[in-house]
Protein backbone atom coordinates (compact mmCIF):
# COMPACT_ATOMS: atom_id res chain seq x y z
CA UNK A 1 0.00 0.00 0.00
CA UNK A 2 1.00 3.23 -0.83
CA UNK A 3 1.84 6.16 1.62
CA UNK A 4 -0.86 8.34 2.24
CA UNK A 5 -0.59 11.65 0.06
CA UNK A 6 -0.92 15.31 1.21
CA UNK A 7 -2.19 18.47 -0.07
CA UNK A 8 -2.22 22.06 0.60
CA UNK A 9 -4.03 24.97 -0.48
CA UNK A 10 -4.45 28.13 1.05
CA UNK A 11 -7.42 30.24 0.13
CA UNK A 12 -8.06 34.59 1.01
CA UNK A 13 -10.41 35.50 4.01
CA UNK A 14 -11.71 38.91 5.06
CA UNK A 15 -12.66 40.04 8.88
CA UNK A 16 -12.41 42.96 11.16
CA UNK A 17 -8.14 42.53 11.33
CA UNK A 18 -8.01 42.55 7.41
CA UNK A 19 -7.47 40.24 5.08
CA UNK A 20 -5.41 36.77 5.68
CA UNK A 21 -4.40 33.53 4.14
CA UNK A 22 -5.40 30.31 5.71
CA UNK A 23 -4.77 27.20 4.26
CA UNK A 24 -6.25 23.81 3.68
CA UNK A 25 -5.11 20.66 4.38
CA UNK A 26 -5.84 16.90 2.66
CA UNK A 27 -4.78 14.32 3.44
CA UNK A 28 -5.68 11.12 1.16
CA UNK A 29 -6.71 7.94 3.70
CA UNK A 30 -5.50 4.71 2.90
CA UNK A 31 -8.56 1.67 1.64
CA UNK A 32 -9.24 -0.51 5.05
CA UNK A 33 -10.84 -3.71 4.24
CA UNK A 34 -11.62 -2.35 0.40
CA UNK A 35 -14.00 -0.29 1.54
CA UNK A 36 -13.38 3.41 0.95
CA UNK A 37 -13.52 6.05 4.07
CA UNK A 38 -14.90 9.48 3.80
CA UNK A 39 -13.45 10.84 6.82
CA UNK A 40 -14.11 14.54 7.55
CA UNK A 41 -13.07 16.97 10.66
CA UNK A 42 -15.32 17.97 12.78
CA UNK A 43 -15.13 21.36 11.88
CA UNK A 44 -15.62 21.14 8.36
CA UNK A 45 -19.28 19.22 8.35
CA UNK A 46 -20.25 21.54 5.28
CA UNK A 47 -17.19 20.46 3.73
CA UNK A 48 -19.26 17.30 2.54
CA UNK A 49 -21.62 18.88 0.27
CA UNK A 50 -18.54 20.55 -1.19
CA UNK A 51 -16.53 17.58 -2.24
CA UNK A 52 -19.36 15.76 -3.25
CA UNK A 53 -20.46 18.48 -5.71
CA UNK A 54 -16.23 19.21 -6.47
CA UNK A 55 -16.44 15.22 -7.35
CA UNK A 56 -19.27 14.94 -9.55
CA UNK A 57 -17.31 14.47 -12.54
CA UNK A 58 -15.12 11.95 -11.26
CA UNK A 59 -15.21 8.38 -11.94
CA UNK A 60 -18.13 6.86 -9.66
CA UNK A 61 -14.89 4.40 -7.74
CA UNK A 62 -13.54 7.29 -7.03
CA UNK A 63 -16.13 9.88 -5.30
CA UNK A 64 -15.88 8.45 -1.82
CA UNK A 65 -12.00 7.88 -1.75
CA UNK A 66 -11.41 8.49 1.80
CA UNK A 67 -9.49 11.87 2.79
CA UNK A 68 -9.36 13.42 5.96
CA UNK A 69 -9.84 17.22 6.24
CA UNK A 70 -8.02 19.92 8.16
CA UNK A 71 -8.05 23.79 8.35
CA UNK A 72 -5.86 26.00 10.21
CA UNK A 73 -8.35 28.57 11.05
CA UNK A 74 -12.28 28.29 11.58
CA UNK A 75 -12.21 31.86 12.31
CA UNK A 76 -13.99 33.56 9.13
CA UNK A 77 -17.58 32.80 7.58
CA UNK A 78 -18.81 31.65 4.32
CA UNK A 79 -18.15 28.74 2.05
CA UNK A 80 -15.32 30.85 -0.22
CA UNK A 81 -12.64 28.01 0.92
CA UNK A 82 -14.75 25.64 -1.04
CA UNK A 83 -12.51 25.65 -4.28
CA UNK A 84 -9.44 25.17 -2.29
CA UNK A 85 -10.60 22.71 -0.80
CA UNK A 86 -11.54 20.80 -4.31
CA UNK A 87 -8.33 21.33 -5.51
CA UNK A 88 -6.05 20.07 -2.60
CA UNK A 89 -8.58 17.25 -2.34
CA UNK A 90 -7.54 16.43 -6.19
CA UNK A 91 -4.04 16.96 -5.29
CA UNK A 92 -4.43 14.56 -2.88
CA UNK A 93 -5.94 12.04 -4.45
CA UNK A 94 -3.70 12.06 -7.64
CA UNK A 95 -0.23 12.60 -5.83
CA UNK A 96 1.52 13.41 -9.18
CA UNK A 97 1.00 17.29 -8.81
CA UNK A 98 4.24 19.02 -7.90
CA UNK A 99 4.66 21.25 -5.19
CA UNK A 100 3.66 24.63 -6.70
CA UNK A 101 1.95 26.73 -4.08
CA UNK A 102 -2.13 27.27 -5.07
CA UNK A 103 -4.14 29.86 -3.49
CA UNK A 104 -7.72 29.46 -4.56
CA UNK A 105 -11.29 31.37 -3.81
CA UNK A 106 -14.47 30.27 -4.77
CA UNK A 107 -17.44 28.64 -3.89
CA UNK A 108 -18.11 24.81 -4.82
CA UNK A 109 -22.04 25.21 -5.49
CA UNK A 110 -23.83 21.67 -4.25
CA UNK A 111 -26.64 22.84 -6.43
CA UNK A 112 -24.84 22.82 -9.69
CA UNK A 113 -22.34 20.22 -9.50
CA UNK A 114 -18.75 21.43 -10.46
CA UNK A 115 -19.70 24.92 -10.54
CA UNK A 116 -17.29 27.70 -9.26
CA UNK A 117 -19.30 30.59 -7.84
CA UNK A 118 -18.45 34.01 -7.11
CA UNK A 119 -17.38 35.69 -3.73
CA UNK A 120 -17.94 38.56 -1.68
CA UNK A 121 -14.57 40.98 -1.32
CA UNK A 122 -13.36 39.80 -4.86
CA UNK A 123 -10.81 42.69 -4.94
CA UNK A 124 -9.38 42.65 -1.37
CA UNK A 125 -8.90 39.33 -1.74
CA UNK A 126 -7.20 39.47 -4.77
CA UNK A 127 -5.09 42.56 -4.12
CA UNK A 128 -4.12 40.07 -0.73
CA UNK A 129 -3.24 37.29 -2.98
CA UNK A 130 -1.14 39.19 -4.71
CA UNK A 131 0.63 40.93 -1.86
CA UNK A 132 1.56 37.19 -1.22
CA UNK A 133 2.65 36.11 -4.67
CA UNK A 134 4.95 39.04 -4.81
CA UNK A 135 7.13 37.93 -1.73
CA UNK A 136 7.50 34.52 -3.07
CA UNK A 137 10.67 32.40 -4.34
CA UNK A 138 7.87 30.41 -7.07
CA UNK A 139 5.10 31.82 -8.93
CA UNK A 140 1.94 30.27 -6.73
CA UNK A 141 -1.34 29.68 -8.91
CA UNK A 142 -4.13 31.73 -7.90
CA UNK A 143 -7.46 30.18 -8.62
CA UNK A 144 -10.48 32.02 -8.38
CA UNK A 145 -14.67 32.19 -10.08
CA UNK A 146 -14.47 33.68 -13.77
CA UNK A 147 -17.38 35.64 -12.90
CA UNK A 148 -15.75 37.85 -10.14
CA UNK A 149 -12.76 38.39 -12.69
CA UNK A 150 -15.06 39.50 -15.46
CA UNK A 151 -16.84 42.01 -12.94
CA UNK A 152 -13.71 43.25 -11.28
CA UNK A 153 -12.59 46.77 -11.85
CA UNK A 154 -9.17 47.47 -14.10
CA UNK A 155 -7.69 48.75 -11.21
CA UNK A 156 -7.63 45.52 -10.14
CA UNK A 157 -6.96 43.24 -13.04
CA UNK A 158 -3.97 45.56 -13.99
CA UNK A 159 -1.39 45.00 -10.88
CA UNK A 160 -2.27 40.79 -11.18
CA UNK A 161 -2.05 40.69 -15.40
CA UNK A 162 1.52 42.35 -14.68
CA UNK A 163 2.34 39.89 -12.19
CA UNK A 164 1.19 37.13 -14.37
CA UNK A 165 3.68 38.88 -17.36
CA UNK A 166 6.46 39.15 -15.36
CA UNK A 167 5.79 35.44 -14.05
CA UNK A 168 5.14 36.36 -10.60
CA UNK A 169 1.83 34.60 -10.52
CA UNK A 170 -0.32 32.39 -12.42
CA UNK A 171 -3.88 33.44 -13.04
CA UNK A 172 -6.64 30.75 -13.20
CA UNK A 173 -9.93 32.14 -13.67
CA UNK A 174 -13.09 29.14 -13.10
CA UNK A 175 -16.19 28.40 -14.18
CA UNK A 176 -15.57 24.83 -13.11
CA UNK A 177 -13.35 22.82 -10.89
CA UNK A 178 -12.05 20.79 -13.60
CA UNK A 179 -10.63 24.56 -15.14
CA UNK A 180 -8.10 24.53 -12.04
CA UNK A 181 -6.69 21.13 -13.63
CA UNK A 182 -3.29 22.63 -13.86
CA UNK A 183 -3.10 22.62 -10.15
CA UNK A 184 -3.10 18.92 -10.02
CA UNK A 185 -1.33 18.20 -13.39
CA UNK A 186 -2.62 14.58 -13.26
CA UNK A 187 -2.56 13.64 -17.14
CA UNK A 188 -5.59 11.05 -17.37
CA UNK A 189 -5.97 8.38 -20.15
CA UNK A 190 -8.13 10.08 -23.17
CA UNK A 191 -10.52 8.36 -25.15
CA UNK A 192 -9.35 6.99 -28.68
CA UNK A 193 -10.29 9.65 -30.64
CA UNK A 194 -9.23 12.34 -28.62
CA UNK A 195 -5.91 10.70 -28.28
CA UNK A 196 -5.47 10.60 -32.12
CA UNK A 197 -6.76 14.28 -31.83
CA UNK A 198 -3.68 15.28 -29.51
CA UNK A 199 -1.10 13.68 -31.42
CA UNK A 200 -2.43 16.01 -34.53
CA UNK A 201 -2.17 18.82 -32.06
CA UNK A 202 1.64 18.76 -32.68
CA UNK A 203 1.03 18.35 -36.80
CA UNK A 204 -1.24 21.36 -36.75
CA UNK A 205 1.64 23.15 -35.21
CA UNK A 206 3.79 22.15 -37.63
CA UNK A 207 1.62 22.87 -40.70
CA UNK A 208 0.08 25.70 -39.31
CA UNK A 209 2.36 27.82 -37.58
CA UNK A 210 3.26 29.69 -40.52
CA UNK A 211 0.12 31.50 -40.81
CA UNK A 212 -0.35 34.78 -38.82
CA UNK A 213 2.40 33.53 -36.19
CA UNK A 214 5.78 32.76 -35.86
CA UNK A 215 6.79 30.81 -33.13
CA UNK A 216 10.05 32.08 -32.92
CA UNK A 217 9.03 36.02 -33.25
CA UNK A 218 6.30 36.15 -31.04
CA UNK A 219 5.95 39.29 -28.73
CA UNK A 220 7.93 38.09 -25.28
CA UNK A 221 5.05 37.04 -23.02
CA UNK A 222 4.33 33.83 -25.57
CA UNK A 223 7.68 33.07 -25.55
CA UNK A 224 7.73 30.54 -22.77
CA UNK A 225 4.45 28.76 -23.41
CA UNK A 226 4.79 28.40 -27.63
CA UNK A 227 8.43 27.15 -26.64
CA UNK A 228 7.21 24.91 -24.46
CA UNK A 229 4.50 23.70 -27.05
CA UNK A 230 7.02 23.44 -29.72
CA UNK A 231 9.37 21.30 -27.95
CA UNK A 232 6.44 18.64 -27.09
CA UNK A 233 7.42 16.15 -30.17
CA UNK A 234 4.64 13.88 -29.95
CA UNK A 235 5.66 13.45 -25.74
CA UNK A 236 6.58 15.32 -22.58
CA UNK A 237 7.21 14.58 -19.09
CA UNK A 238 3.97 15.69 -17.25
CA UNK A 239 5.84 18.24 -15.39
CA UNK A 240 6.84 19.96 -18.36
CA UNK A 241 3.39 19.98 -19.60
CA UNK A 242 2.31 21.00 -16.56
CA UNK A 243 5.16 24.04 -16.60
CA UNK A 244 3.78 25.11 -20.08
CA UNK A 245 -0.57 24.89 -19.48
CA UNK A 246 0.78 27.30 -16.42
CA UNK A 247 2.71 29.77 -19.08
CA UNK A 248 -0.03 29.56 -21.72
CA UNK A 249 -2.41 30.63 -19.39
CA UNK A 250 0.01 33.26 -18.50
CA UNK A 251 0.01 34.28 -21.95
CA UNK A 252 -4.28 34.24 -22.37
CA UNK A 253 -4.12 36.33 -19.27
CA UNK A 254 -1.47 38.78 -20.19
CA UNK A 255 -3.84 39.23 -23.96
CA UNK A 256 -7.13 37.81 -23.53
CA UNK A 257 -8.61 39.24 -26.65
CA UNK A 258 -5.63 37.34 -28.85
CA UNK A 259 -6.63 34.52 -30.26
CA UNK A 260 -2.80 32.84 -30.60
CA UNK A 261 -1.95 32.64 -26.76
CA UNK A 262 -5.52 30.82 -26.83
CA UNK A 263 -4.76 28.63 -29.64
CA UNK A 264 -1.80 27.40 -27.58
CA UNK A 265 -3.48 26.68 -24.55
CA UNK A 266 -5.28 24.39 -26.42
CA UNK A 267 -2.40 22.75 -27.73
CA UNK A 268 -0.78 22.26 -24.17
CA UNK A 269 -4.65 21.27 -22.45
CA UNK A 270 -5.03 18.50 -25.30
CA UNK A 271 -1.22 17.14 -25.10
CA UNK A 272 -1.85 16.85 -21.08
CA UNK A 273 -5.05 14.60 -21.74
CA UNK A 274 -7.80 17.42 -20.85
CA UNK A 275 -10.42 17.52 -23.70
CA UNK A 276 -13.00 19.84 -22.30
CA UNK A 277 -9.99 22.48 -21.42
CA UNK A 278 -8.41 21.75 -25.38
CA UNK A 279 -11.99 22.73 -27.21
CA UNK A 280 -12.58 25.28 -25.02
CA UNK A 281 -9.09 27.23 -25.72
CA UNK A 282 -9.73 26.06 -29.22
CA UNK A 283 -13.03 27.47 -29.41
CA UNK A 284 -11.95 30.84 -27.57
CA UNK A 285 -9.26 31.01 -30.13
CA UNK A 286 -11.31 30.62 -32.82
CA UNK A 287 -13.89 33.05 -31.73
CA UNK A 288 -11.27 35.66 -31.85
CA UNK A 289 -10.21 35.29 -35.30
CA UNK A 290 -7.17 32.62 -34.97
CA UNK A 291 -6.51 30.35 -38.17
CA UNK A 292 -5.01 27.67 -36.21
CA UNK A 293 -7.67 28.20 -33.52
CA UNK A 294 -10.10 27.30 -36.03
CA UNK A 295 -8.58 24.44 -37.27
CA UNK A 296 -8.12 22.82 -34.34
CA UNK A 297 -11.37 23.50 -33.31
CA UNK A 298 -13.34 22.05 -36.19
CA UNK A 299 -11.01 19.24 -36.50
CA UNK A 300 -11.91 18.78 -32.25
CA UNK A 301 -15.48 19.02 -33.82
CA UNK A 302 -15.14 16.88 -36.32
CA UNK A 303 -13.26 13.64 -34.57
CA UNK A 304 -14.94 13.82 -31.36
CA UNK A 305 -18.96 13.09 -32.28
CA UNK A 306 -18.08 11.15 -36.15
CA UNK A 307 -21.66 10.47 -36.36
CA UNK A 308 -23.47 13.51 -35.17
CA UNK A 309 -24.72 16.15 -38.53
CA UNK A 310 -24.53 18.69 -36.36
CA UNK A 311 -21.37 18.32 -35.04
CA UNK A 312 -20.26 17.79 -38.78
CA UNK A 313 -21.61 20.93 -40.11
CA UNK A 314 -20.15 23.01 -37.41
CA UNK A 315 -16.44 21.29 -37.92
CA UNK A 316 -17.22 22.51 -41.42
CA UNK A 317 -18.46 25.73 -41.06
CA UNK A 318 -15.21 26.17 -38.89
CA UNK A 319 -12.50 24.15 -41.17
CA UNK A 320 -13.83 26.40 -44.22
CA UNK A 321 -13.40 29.23 -42.49
CA UNK A 322 -9.95 28.66 -42.01
CA UNK A 323 -9.71 26.89 -45.15
CA UNK A 324 -10.45 30.43 -46.79
CA UNK A 325 -8.09 32.14 -44.51
CA UNK A 326 -4.85 30.28 -45.42
CA UNK A 327 -5.01 26.75 -43.69
CA UNK A 328 -3.71 23.83 -45.79
CA UNK A 329 -4.55 21.53 -42.84
CA UNK A 330 -7.99 22.55 -42.13
CA UNK A 331 -8.97 22.38 -46.14
CA UNK A 332 -7.69 19.06 -46.18
CA UNK A 333 -10.28 17.93 -43.67
CA UNK A 334 -13.13 19.53 -44.70
CA UNK A 335 -12.46 17.47 -47.89
CA UNK A 336 -12.30 14.35 -46.04
CA UNK A 337 -15.30 15.16 -43.93
CA UNK A 338 -17.26 15.58 -47.61
CA UNK A 339 -15.53 12.63 -49.19
CA UNK A 340 -16.24 9.94 -46.29
CA UNK A 341 -20.09 10.82 -46.21
CA UNK A 342 -20.27 9.42 -42.24
CA UNK A 343 -22.44 12.06 -40.51
CA UNK A 344 -23.46 14.35 -43.76
CA UNK A 345 -24.30 13.02 -47.67
CA UNK A 346 -21.29 12.51 -49.46
CA UNK A 347 -20.08 15.16 -51.92
CA UNK A 348 -17.20 14.29 -53.85
CA UNK A 349 -17.47 17.38 -55.67
CA UNK A 350 -16.94 19.85 -52.53
CA UNK A 351 -14.12 16.86 -51.48
CA UNK A 352 -12.35 17.66 -54.91
CA UNK A 353 -12.46 21.86 -54.63
CA UNK A 354 -11.26 21.30 -51.27
CA UNK A 355 -8.09 18.81 -51.15
CA UNK A 356 -7.20 21.01 -54.11
CA UNK A 357 -7.57 24.28 -51.94
CA UNK A 358 -5.38 22.42 -49.29
CA UNK A 359 -2.43 20.79 -52.27
CA UNK A 360 -2.26 24.68 -53.65
CA UNK A 361 -1.61 26.56 -49.90
CA UNK A 362 0.75 23.06 -49.73
CA UNK A 363 2.24 24.79 -53.01
CA UNK A 364 1.86 28.09 -52.41
CA UNK A 365 3.65 27.81 -48.55
CA UNK A 366 6.67 25.61 -50.04
CA UNK A 367 7.09 28.60 -52.96
CA UNK A 368 6.28 26.56 -55.93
Amino acid sequence: MSAPAIARAKFPTTGPSGPALETIVVERLPILDRQPRFAIAPETDDAIDILMSARAGDDPARRLDGVSIGISSRQFGGKSFGLALAIADRRARAPSHDDTVVVATGCVLPNEPGKVGPVDSFPQKALHVLEFALQQPQAPIFAFPAVNWDAAPDEIKEPLQSAARDRKLTLCPCTTVEDASICWTASPAPRRRFAIMAASAVTLIAILGGWGYSLHAARAPLRECEAGVEAFGGSAAASGIAATVRACMAATATAPDDGRPHFLLGQAHAMNGSQPLASRAWHRAAQLGDIDGMAAYGRYLWLSDTGSAEAAKRALSWLERAGEAGSAAAAEDAGFIYFEGEAIPRDEVAAQRWMARAKALRRRKQGG
